[in-house]
């Protein structure tokens, strides 16, 4: 699929769908390769939108917008995360997740605890803790 300019006169650049994923996956800090993979964009087209496209510039300023808006909003995105996994984690513990026949926890569960494995989410909870002890006088003093 071939990017289209918006207007002759504008010379305005309107990325194409494919385009729009492949720049979303680029700013996440995914391989070329790792983009064929997971869109079916053909490494070859994501090369030659990076490089030797006329909208190439164009392309390359824009998942780096892309990626600095990802950046700014990583801790957002990272709690609101481990919020949801420690629901899932949290209703398993009390007993609200059913297991299946052969007595496994459903995929939801795995998925939760890979999560919170993964994130920074004990030093984010360490760095909050701080900032609470911090802040308020202690009292046993």
């Amino acid at each position: 699929m071939v990017s289209r300019p918006k207007s002759a006169t504008l010379g305005a650049w309107v990325p194409t769908a494919d385009q729009i994923r492949a720049m979303d996956c680029l700013a996440l800090g995914l391989s070329q390769s790792a983009v064929e993979r997971q869109t079916g964009i053909p490494q070859e087209t994501i090369s030659r939108w990076c490089t030797r496209d006329a909208c190439a510039p164009m392309f390359r300023a824009e998942v780096q917008r892309r990626a600095r808006m990802f950046a700014d909003n990583l801790e957002v995105i990272e709690t609101q995360q481990i919020v949801q996994a420690t629901a899932v984690v949290g209703a398993a513990l009390a007993g609200e997740v059913q297991r299946d026949a052969h007595g496994e926890l459903p995929i939801e569960w795995l998925t939760a605890v890979n999560l919170l494995r993964a994130t920074r989410w004990k030093a984010i909870a360490r760095t909050r803790y701080e900032k609470q002890r911090t802040a308020a006088p202690n009292e046993d003093c």
